[in-house]
């Protein structure tokens, strides 16, 4: 349960990087968050921090990759 509560806070420690335009922290703070324990919720922030980081290519083929899943 530890985990999954810490792998929780870290996801939402990338929402608030997202949301205060810190888009390569948010991407930093979700590889810990995805190697804590790695759900659809952290790709899909994963995919949102990508393009934000003018990383488009990767955050657009990372979310197809989820629509196909």
């Amino acid at each position: 349960m530890a985990l999954l509560l810490a792998a929780h806070e870290e996801r939402e420690r990338a929402r608030v990087a997202l949301r205060e335009d810190r888009p390569e922290d948010a991407l930093a703070i979700l590889a810990e968050a995805r190697r804590l324990h790695d759900t659809a919720a952290a790709r899909r922030l994963e995919a949102l921090a990508l393009i934000a980081a003018d990383r488009p290519r990767e955050g657009v083929a990372l979310a197809a990759r989820l629509l196909d899943a």
